[in-house]
């Protein structure tokens, strides 16, 4: 999987279709997300309102914070994200829950074999979700 930057905020161009491509992102598999939020970089008015994170389509690893900033100010995603997003009219495709645990433990430093769960719903009954899950 590739990962993707997000843009140089001074400089990106803005897209006509924001409100689908940013429907994509959203649909997309959510890797990590932080209980936090970080300033809006294009209008600091806003506050502490940019979510952080990643996600991933299954081919390609974002910022959670891309998908704000196509909503709140129509940011063009990278070229090859957006052209795929397009290409799938803007359904973002489903990513298997063993793909999505492999690249939290790696982005954590952990080995996706050994990773412990971090919350469990009752003592002795088997974890059924993640921290992760929204």
């Amino acid at each position: 999987m590739k990962y993707l930057a997000l843009p140089n905020l001074d400089k990106v161009p803005t897209i006509a279709d924001a409100a689908s491509v940013a429907e994509y992102l959203d649909g997309s598999a959510v890797i990590q997300i932080a209980l936090g939020r970080t300033i809006d970089a294009i209008d600091e008015s806003k506050g502490m309102v940019v979510p952080i994170g990643t996600a991933t389509d299954g081919t390609y690893i974002w910022p959670l914070s891309l998908s704000y900033y196509v909503k709140a100010h129509s940011v063009s995603p990278p070229e090859e994200l957006l052209e795929r997003a397009r290409k799938s009219d803007y359904r973002a495709p489903d990513v298997h829950d063993s793909v999505i645990e492999e690249l939290r433990a790696h982005q954590m430093g952990e080995d996706p074999e050994s990773a412990v769960p971090v919350r469990s719903n009752l003592p002795g009954e088997p974890v059924t979700e993640s921290p992760f899950d929204l």
